[in-house]
Order: C-alpha cells, then sequence, then structure tokens
C-alpha cells in the first residue's frame, strides 16, 4: 500500500478527515461522523491524533 499523499481540496477545518477518507477511498462524510463517535468516548487520543496529522 504505496500511495501518495496530496492536498485535500474537500476540507472543513484543516483537511484531516477529509485527506483520511481520499487516501482510506472512503467517504469524506463518514470518517468525520466516526471521528466525532471517536471523539465523544476517548477525548484525550483524537484531539492528539488530529493535531499531530494536522501538523503533517
Amino acid at each position: 500500500m504505496n500511495k501518495k499523499l496530496k492536498k485535500s481540496s474537500n476540507k472543513m477545518l484543516a483537511g484531516v478527515c477529509a485527506g483520511i477518507a481520499e487516501y482510506l477511498g472512503w467517504d469524506v462524510t463518514m470518517v468525520r461522523v466516526l471521528y466525532l463517535f471517536y471523539l465523544c468516548f476517548l477525548w484525550d487520543s483524537p484531539v492528539y491524533y488530529f493535531t499531530s496529522f494536522w501538523q503533517l
């Protein structure tokens, strides 16, 4: 699995969820909903990952 990463044009805040969705070939809305669901139950990890991926 060797894909080239590129900047997403479908971004809302920082484009992290859109970039992950494009990389995996998933729908952006599904990734955003899964992220919000994950955020509700595990507060520390999603915030850390979001800011880490934003820096890439």
